[in-house]
């Protein structure tokens, strides 16, 4: 039986990545449910970007300490959650080779939060079972 990789960090530290993602994407907006406009118009009005820079500051902050391991893994489930790739060993492959997408691919992405929550679903990763157990490189070089 083939090994298959896994995360190489915790659920828990995707998860809290797609939490800050998504702040940064966008904030519910206060509306008044007698303004006058139709269900479309509320739609648009529902996502405004965020301008605080602390949402930056925290996301950023977490993406430096999750490591590139784990920044090749989250790239990895966005991509599993795009459907690019038919497992993770595949799409650990693939955001390897592309040397991303990162940080700033995912802050052009606003359904990125969805996708790495959806590719981690694709893992079983719906508890907290999903653990580092991925290995270094052979290499063993720790960039």
């Amino acid at each position: 039986m083939a090994e298959t990789k896994s995360l190489s960090i915790g659920s828990g530290n995707v998860r809290a990545f797609a939490t800050l993602l998504r702040a940064f994407h966008g904030k519910t907006a206060v509306t008044d449910q007698n303004d006058g406009s139709n269900e479309s118009d509320t739609l648009q009005d529902d996502l405004e970007l965020s301008k605080e820079p602390g949402e930056l500051a925290d996301l950023r902050g977490l993406y430096a300490e999750i490591g590139p391991a784990g920044r090749l893994d989250i790239a990895a489930l966005l991509l599993l959650g795009m459907d690019e790739a038919a497992d993770f060993d595949e799409a650990i492959a693939m955001a390897g080779d592309r040397d991303g997408p990162d940080l700033a691919d995912m802050l052009e992405m606003p359904h990125a939060p969805d996708l790495i929550l959806a590719g981690l679903e694709r893992m079983g990763g719906k508890g907290d079972n999903v653990e580092a157990v991925r290995p270094l490189p052979e290499s063993g070089s720790r960039t």
